[in-house]
């Protein structure tokens, strides 16, 4: 059979060198594809389809395998995703009983510290009201004379409070009628403005804020306080804890920072002062809270 095709390859060759027409040789190439082979150019396109098609049908399933192989992927990292969701949800869980295990050990702590300063207040007080001499009486270095503990001044726990904002030396007042402005005078006394909230009379006061955590050390101008006469002194104070002295309160108006006065007293609590307050001379004068 190679013999043959290679007689016919030679004869073609043949047919160019000699100038024929090589149309010709085609036709009987083509002549010699259907004796030989038995295959006609029906036959070819018949089996260009057959490819096309077994292409398409493989085409077909290797984009089925990869939807698949990216399904399988997907349901992977779902399940990778959900368990690292799992395990934080347990770590925040683990987290707040931590918390909560430490908030109940500090409130434990905090009823235990309560619990000691009641008890060590309870002994101070019951110390302090012994006449023998205790370690809680306190001693001036200058004189030697004892002076009575804090804990054992009445004062010192049974006040009251002065605590408005328009207490303070900083806040200023419309004074444009008679009725504005607050004075610590009680009725039926009081002619014009307003009797000030916290007051309730003679008695013991402590300062506190917005007002002002003491009474005010220098004199303020006309509206400041909420008033037309601001009420200070720059009377010594006294030193030590239990210590009672006596002091002057002025009022300030008109430029004369004194123009009314009143006496007073001051007791040195440890940590803050209170102060015998008694009616201001007339309305529109005010005891002044400072820092």
């Amino acid at each position: 059979m190679r013999l043959i095709y290679l007689t016919i390859l030679c004869l073609n060759v043949v047919f160019k060198v000699t100038g024929n027409d090589s149309s010709v040789m085609d036709d009987q190439m083509d002549g010699f594809d259907s004796w030989l082979f038995g295959a006609t150019d029906e036959d070819y396109q018949i089996e260009e389809t057959v490819l096309e098609e077994d292409n398409s049908d493989k085409t077909e399933e290797s984009i089925n395998d990869f939807l698949k192989t990216e399904e399988q992927t997907n349901s992977q990292t779902d399940e990778i995703s959900l368990k690292d969701l799992n395990e934080k949800i347990k770590k925040l869980q683990r987290d707040q009983n931590t918390c909560q295990a430490k908030l109940t050990r500090l409130e434990a702590k905090i009823e235990d510290m309560k619990e000691n300063y009641d008890e060590r207040l309870t002994a101070l007080e019951e110390a302090s009201t012994t006449t023998e001499p205790s370690l809680y009486s306190l001693t001036t270095a200058s004189s030697g004379a004892s002076t009575v503990s804090p804990l054992s001044k009445p004062e010192c726990k049974d006040y009251k409070i002065l605590n408005e904002h328009t207490r303070s030396v900083y806040y200023s007042a419309s004074l444009t009628t008679q009725d504005d402005g607050f004075c610590d005078m009680s009725p039926p006394w009081v002619s014009y403005g307003s009797v000030s909230p916290s007051w309730s009379g003679p008695g013991w006061y402590r300062f506190q804020p917005p007002a002002g955590s003491d009474l005010a050390r220098r004199p303020v101008g006309r509206s400041y306080c909420g008033t037309s006469a601001a009420g200070w002194s720059n009377s010594k104070l006294p030193e030590n804890p239990g210590e009672t002295v006596d002091i002057k309160i002025c009022f300030n108006s008109g430029g004369d920072t004194c123009k009314w006065s009143r006496a007073a007293k001051v007791t040195n609590c440890f940590s803050y002062n209170v102060y015998y307050l008694g009616e201001t001379p007339n309305c529109r004068l005010r005891y002044c809270g400072s820092n």
